[in-house]
């Protein structure tokens, strides 16, 4: 059995740098027989396994989204011997069959019509470029063959809340959540995915980094990085507001998420340094940062999410809309502020 503390205190196994998560918050068991469970340590503002508060112990399973304070966590990238299976039922004793051969005939058959269903199956999946938390779908798809490929996928179509004045979401695209941990924009001019963004830790890009990679197992694949701290970023899967720093490639079109409150107070400190922080965003690259700092990062954070964009897709972004929307944000904050 191995057990991993998680909470604010340094402490635990994984430190979490978030005013909201309690000094010892909850704890991940991964049992002797492969499956995990998670208990909550009496925290203040509770341990949420996809979007449920739990109390006392819960079992974890995968594609499970683990929420602590303003913190989505990939558990299961802490362990890794990989993302364990639902526990199955004892099975009974086996029994010696005294069926006539006609039957054993006719279970053999359907059997080997089961395995030719599966292996289409697996042959249609196959043919898609991306298959993330069980959903086959290549880029230029539309909603429709989306769901038509995945008939088992949840899709949930994303809109701000009526309540909520502030419009964090571009209207060139229609946001959909698919199943636990991806979503995908479709543009609405073509109705086709543009882009998409996941937790899941077990999609790779052809690099070899995956949600929970380690910022410097980033840097080493990607060597063209260009960063930025988006001061006023939303989450499509939390539907919360918070900061993060992006890691972008231009050239595959790739971006690296990482959570800002999972900095440490003297790392943020160093970052907003060589920044110009606004409102809404700020650059750096990495080289400004003094190795010491620079170093603690390459080891202590991890990539929270990944994004990937369609790069043969035009871009019809009204860039000068955004640029509006952003002006009304910062005055809404400062309104707030004041």
């Amino acid at each position: 059995m191995r057990v991993i503390t998680i909470g604010r205190s340094s402490e635990n196994d994984i430190s979490i740098n978030d005013p909201n998560v309690s000094r010892h918050h909850c704890q991940i068991i991964q049992h002797d027989d492969g499956h995990f469970t998670i208990a909550d340590l009496g925290s203040a503002n509770g341990t949420f396994v996809n979007g449920q508060r739990i109390h006392g112990n819960a079992s974890l399973f995968p594609n499970d989204v683990l929420l602590i304070g303003n913190t989505n966590l990939p558990w299961q990238s802490y362990f890794m011997v990989g993302v364990p299976q639902q526990p199955g039922q004892p099975q009974p004793p086996k029994r010696k069959s005294h069926a006539l051969p006609i039957v054993l005939g006719i279970v053999g058959g359907l059997a080997l019509v089961a395995i030719i269903i599966v292996v289409l199956l697996l042959t249609n999946r196959s043919k898609h470029q991306y298959n993330i938390d069980g959903v086959a779908f290549d880029f230029g798809m539309t909603l429709d063959e989306l769901k038509a490929e995945n008939p088992s996928a949840s899709v949930r179509k994303y809109t701000v809340p009526a309540e909520d004045n502030i419009e964090v979401y571009i209207p060139a695209f229609d946001y959909y959540i698919i199943n636990n941990m991806l979503a995908i924009a479709f543009n609405n001019k073509t109705k086709q995915i543009q882009y998409f963004s996941t937790y899941d830790p077990n999609f790779s890009t052809p690099e070899g980094i995956h949600p929970g990679s380690t910022w410097g197992e980033m840097e080493d694949a990607y060597p063209n990085l260009e960063y930025q701290i988006w001061y006023f970023n939303y989450d499509h899967f939390t539907h919360k507001y918070h900061s993060v720093i992006f890691a972008q490639d231009s050239t595959t079109s790739t971006s690296f998420v990482f959570d800002y409150n999972l900095f440490s107070d003297k790392q943020i400190e160093d970052i907003s340094r060589i920044t110009n922080p606004s409102c809404f965003d700020a650059y750096f690259t990495p080289s400004e940062l003094p190795d010491k700092v620079h170093q603690t990062i390459r080891t202590s954070i991890t990539v929270s999410h990944i994004t990937i964009t369609d790069k043969n897709q035009p871009d019809d972004t009204d860039y000068e809309d955004i640029e509006g929307r952003i002006a009304d944000m910062c005055e809404i904050l400062d309104s707030v502020s004041n």
